[in-house]
């Protein structure tokens, strides 16, 4: 008899970290569903596990990347295993591809991610953003254990719009006086597809 345990539910069990070993019980059922007595029938198994994919991951900017933020630097965070190593690709809309963008050790060698948790901002400025490309952006996230096991990444998408709309055209309304105006004016014009007004007075 041969029973297959999905890589994702031994990731779950954990790696070993020299406190305990992974213990396997079994038990078998006769096609009358009486239950046989469990038996210990693996001890002592490290495992050095596939890392579940990262979780909670966000961004310092939402759906939309404008030039505002990207001039002030753009970030990603999210939840890992601590200690584990962060690998970061991104395909723009004009073709490029990021090589990895990696998060683990500092110069000293201490471990950035300890604490389970990540961001990541390393060389991402409005001149990645500009070789991206405006519109969208597919990014896939990837975590690596101490022994190099990849997880199954984790794919999210945003969009680039680095181009400002146009001032909005001037408009010759006259004198505005109360006896032509008493019941308010309205102020119209064209204005990019989407676009939020804003009047100043």
């Amino acid at each position: 008899m041969v029973v297959k345990v999905g890589a994702a539910l031994i990731s779950q069990m954990g790696d070993f970290n020299g406190n305990h070993k992974l213990t396997i019980w079994a038990q078998f059922y006769d096609s009358a569903k009486n239950p046989g007595p469990i038996q210990e029938v693996i001890k002592g198994l490290e495992v050095d596990a596939v890392p579940l994919p990262v979780t909670d991951v966000s961004s310092s900017f939402g759906d939309w990347l404008n030039l505002q933020s990207a001039k002030a630097g753009w970030r990603f965070m999210g939840r890992c295993d601590p200690g584990a190593e962060i690998e970061l690709i991104m395909v723009g809309s004009s073709g490029y591809v990021t090589p990895p963008i990696r998060l683990w050790m500092n110069s000293q060698q201490q471990s950035l991610t300890s604490n389970g948790q990540w961001t990541l901002s390393n060389g991402l400025d409005e001149t990645l953003a500009r070789q991206l490309g405006e519109g969208l952006v597919l990014v896939s996230i990837r975590q690596r254990d101490s022994q190099g096991n990849p997880s199954a990444p984790f794919e999210t998408s945003f969009h680039i719009d680095l181009t400002p709309p146009p001032a909005p055209p001037t408009q010759d309304i006259g004198k505005l006086t109360y006896a032509n105006y008493s019941f308010g004016k309205t102020f119209g014009g064209s204005h990019e597809k989407n676009a939020h007004v804003q009047v100043y007075f």
